[in-house]
């Protein structure tokens, strides 16, 4: 009897695994003999759209578990290309297959799943066409092999992969566009023939109808964190533990809550050189504010309604934003704000959207949290392909006595395949201390596709002095207007004896004014790219001013002197690479710049010249190793302004090298090291001190202003091992410093000052766990 019991369920085991499909790249199970498939791919690098010179199938199907795919890549084994990668990472040296999916098939939301032949991935979104952002995550499986004249990956994408609409009956309709990169050809082949450079994309894409068995009722997916870190700066040790939690309601519906989130960076920001009046923008790298945040985006030029990187950020009484709000924190080292708790709530059907978003943060001893608060919601309509949305936005900050509120309607309208008009209107509400005001911006932007070569767009932006979004958003100038247009032209070389393979030609040009009626002048950038069959690449850039105009940006709004009178600007750089397929990749920069400000002098003026001279090299010692170095990079220029205070200008003639270090190392599938170090050094010498005056010319001033030095370095050693996808353990050591001299030194003291006077110095070990 017990025989027959254990061989009953040995049957019912194998009889499981016989039908269970596993992603391990050899497609030996019947479902892939009955799938689907097809070859119509298409070339789009270079763009000809000719038939491949390799062929490529692709297959697919959908099971209880999720949607499949595979590529069999037919190439052969000497021409095959491995190397692994960083999740995500936008190149890489190796053969890729992509598959983007629109699920709906309403054009408003793309996700890619990438797997290099080597088995690193890449998953990202895409929104309006082809805006891509790479800051999203999710749980999927790919496999690659290698055969002898041939190469396949496989995909599982499970159905809770995203967001998808309840669709009533037996199948249901995808979009999707396939493509494979062939590296040693440096070739991009596509399906149904669309480059995501080129808009429109989203609502190209190839229709599939595959069977409905996303038959996922409600799943709630927890990944408790818990972190140690040890700040050496500060001489104190802190364990962190919280939690995040994902609930897919139903298919239509989806809740996530994080509470006391850590939200230490394990990935530093990139180090960037910025003495202008424009701040820096730093996208955001923490998971619970990348996964589902696509309903939410809204955007523009260097604009963005909600910017995630605020919250839990510095307190609004140590913010160097607005010397008023500086407080007792003036000199203290707390730079973000803890967070209670967050949440997100979307739900949609299959012509609507809407969904909330919400933090708030904790208290520190210096100032009180701040709460922000989201609301979406979104329409698709037929008619001319019509999409509506309405976004609100709302920020109040108790410390300093300050609240914010926006209003926004965005639309989207497809006139035809190839045009499109879109854009927003805007209206924001502030008040601080009693000070109430009211802003209001607009963008529209038409577009539209002559042929698969040639490209075009129009757009008109107004933001009034008082659109300032920033207590919630980002932007990067308001209180102005400006009008510009951007052509398009690529041009590829069907001369089979030719060494070219395509070349790419883009014109931007426009005019701006400011709220007071002082015009910038007009400019214009023309790019050129020329790619080789080898894969090298040389690019040239030039921008100019055509009409030159009025700076009222690096005035600050000072009201005796609003503006200065430019003398234009004119910029040229040259970057050559040599073939990626090379084991050391060169990488060459040079640059000429000319620009500056008048005089009240007739006689003279404040031109400046720079030059700068770069060198880089990408070696790729083995398809688990990858190291980047950028010895230097040497600018050197005369007349550097660099604004002081009210509308007093330093003028310095700078030298300036930065240097740079990555290296991606990958022991096995689980385990990867990353090392990142940038550093930069600056000497400021001859120091003239300049006063603007009431008509935007500049005056000698007695003001003592002495030359400096400035140095800054920023270094990470990572560690990660992954237990399962989206289930890692990271060890990073992670260091920072900046320091300023008054006297003159040499390099390499400017380097080791940076290096011995640290800002940052920490330890963090953390532990992040999908249950």
């Amino acid at each position: 009897m017990s025989k027959k019991i254990i061989y009953f369920f040995l049957t019912i085991f194998f009889t499981i695994n016989l039908h269970s499909v596993i992603i391990d790249g050899e497609l030996s199970e019947p479902e892939w003999q009955k799938a689907k498939s097809f070859t119509d791919f298409l070339t789009i690098f270079p763009d000809t759209l000719d038939s491949p010179k390799y062929k490529t199938e692709a297959k697919y199907f959908a099971d209880e578990k999720g949607i499949y795919f595979a590529f069999i890549n037919y190439q052969p084994k000497e021409k095959q290309t491995f190397q692994k990668h960083p999740r995500d990472s936008f190149y890489a040296n190796a053969d890729r297959n992509y598959v983007i999916i629109d699920f709906n098939n309403n054009a408003n939301v793309g996700y890619e799943f990438t797997v290099t032949l080597g088995d690193s991935i890449r998953d990202a979104i895409f929104v309006d066409e082809n805006d891509f952002s790479d800051q999203w995550d999710a749980i999927w499986y790919a496999k690659t092999k290698s055969y002898d004249e041939y190469w396949i990956s496989e995909f599982l994408i499970p159905w809770d992969v995203a967001p998808m609409i309840n669709v009533e009956g037996p199948y249901r309709d995808i979009s999707v566009s396939l493509a494979r990169w062939a590296f040693s050809e440096n070739e991009v082949y596509n399906s149904p023939g669309l480059s995501f450079y080129k808009s429109p994309f989203l609502s190209k894409f190839k229709k599939l109808q595959i069977k409905n068995l996303n038959t996922q009722k409600t799943r709630i997916d927890f990944f408790p964190y818990a972190s140690f870190t040890n700040n050496f700066i500060q001489d104190n040790r802190q364990v962190n533990v919280g939690g995040e939690i994902f609930w897919d309601i139903n298919q239509n519906s989806k809740l996530d809550f994080t509470f006391n989130p850590d939200f230490g960076q394990v990935e530093s920001d990139d180090v960037i050189v910025n003495f202008s009046a424009i701040e820096t923008y730093y996208p955001d790298k923490r998971p619970f504010f990348t996964e589902n945040q696509t309903l939410f985006d809204v955007t523009g030029w260097n604009l963005r309604f909600i910017n995630t990187r605020r919250i839990g950020a510095i307190p609004d009484k140590c913010s160097d934003t607005n010397r008023s709000h500086l407080g007792e924190c003036k000199d203290s080292l707390i730079d973000t704000t803890d967070i209670n708790f967050a949440l997100r709530y979307t739900q949609r059907d299959e012509s609507n959207e809407f969904g909330v978003f919400s933090a708030f943060e904790d208290d520190s001893i210096f100032s009180e949290g701040r709460d922000f608060l989201a609301f979406r919601y979104r329409s698709t309509r037929d008619f001319l392909n019509t999409k509506i949305g309405y976004l609100l936005t709302s920020v109040d900050r108790p410390s300093i006595d300050r609240t914010a509120e926006t209003h926004t309607l965005d639309y989207d309208f497809k006139p035809s395949n190839s045009s499109r008009v879109y854009g927003w209107v805007s209206q924001v509400n502030t008040e601080e201390l009693g000070d109430k005001k009211t802003g209001y911006g607009f963008r529209a932007l038409v577009t539209n596709r002559f042929s698969d070569k040639l490209f075009a767009l129009l757009v008109l932006n107004y933001l009034d002095e008082n659109f300032n979004i920033n207590d919630m958003g980002y932007v990067e100038q308001y209180g102005s207007s400006f009008i510009g247009s951007f052509l398009q032209y690529s041009k590829p070389n069907n001369d089979e004896t030719s060494i070219i393979s395509q070349q790419n030609y883009s014109l931007r040009m426009g005019y701006n004014r400011s709220y007071q009626g002082y015009g910038g002048g007009v400019g214009a950038t023309l790019e050129y790219e020329l790619s080789f069959k080898d894969s090298s690449r040389l690019e040239i850039s030039c921008d100019c001013t055509l009409f030159r105009g009025k700076d009222y940006v690096e005035t600050r709004n000072y009201v005796n002197s609003p503006y200065l009178e430019s003398l234009g600007n004119q910029e040229l750089v040259i970057e050559y690479s040599t073939p990626r397929t090379n084991m050391f990749q060169h990488r060459f920069k040079l640059g000429y710049e000319t620009s500056g400000y008048e005089t009240a002098d007739s006689n003279g003026d404040l031109r400046s010249e720079g030059h700068t001279v770069g060198y880089g090299v990408l070696m790729k010692l083995s398809e688990n190793l990858k190291i980047f170095l950028s010895p230097i990079e040497y600018q050197t220029q005369s007349n550097w302004s660099v604004w002081r205070t009210d509308n007093l200008f330093g003028y310095y003639d700078k030298e300036m090298i930065s240097s740079g270090l990555s290296v991606d190392w990958f022991i096995g599938n689980r385990q990867e090291i990353r090392l990142k170090g940038k550093i930069y050094g600056i000497k400021a010498n001859e120091a003239r001190a300049y006063r603007a005056n009431s008509f935007g010319y500049l005056n000698l001033s007695s003001d003592s202003l002495d030359s400096f030095e400035l140095s800054e370095t920023a270094f990470q050693v990572r560690y990660k091992y992954q237990f399962a996808p989206l289930s890692d353990l990271y060890v990073v050591y992670t260091r920072g410093g900046k320091y300023n001299f008054g006297r003159e030194n040499s390099f390499e003291k400017i380097y080791s000052g940076a290096w011995s006077n640290q800002n940052l110095d920490k330890f963090i070990i953390k532990l992040r766990y999908k249950l």
